[in-house]
């Protein structure tokens, strides 16, 4: 049980900085000089 709790958590965690990093490059794409 705990194995698949420390999956589930390490997946939410990955989702989380995924979505993250997006809402940054979206909030930096109108930026002067901006590439990814």
């Amino acid at each position: 049980m705990d194995h698949a709790i420390y999956t589930a958590m390490g997946a939410a965690s990955q989702t989380l900085n995924q979505q993250a990093v997006t809402a940054s490059n979206l909030a930096k794409a109108s930026c002067l000089g901006f590439s990814s």
